[in-house]
């Protein structure tokens, strides 16, 4: 199973818009930094599970919400 980064960044910025949330905002809650928010959404870093998991809370969403049709 491969997981697409850049479908991942796409969906985490989706969710990000749809929040109205900033990536310095995402960042803070997420206890992340700025640059790498942006290099997840432009499919420049492949994301742990962990810091997912951190993203995904932070957005009030679920993993599979980043993941749905994502699996090839």
């Amino acid at each position: 199973m491969k997981l697409d980064d850049t479908f991942i960044g796409k969906n985490v910025r989706k969710f990000r818009d749809e929040k109205k949330m900033t990536q310095a905002r995402l960042a803070e809650i997420a206890d992340l930094s700025v640059p790498y928010i942006s290099y997840i959404e432009a499919g420049q870093r492949r994301v742990s599970l962990e810091t997912l998991c951190q993203i995904a809370d932070a957005l009030d969403v679920t993993v599979n919400d980043f993941l749905y049709d994502n699996v090839r």
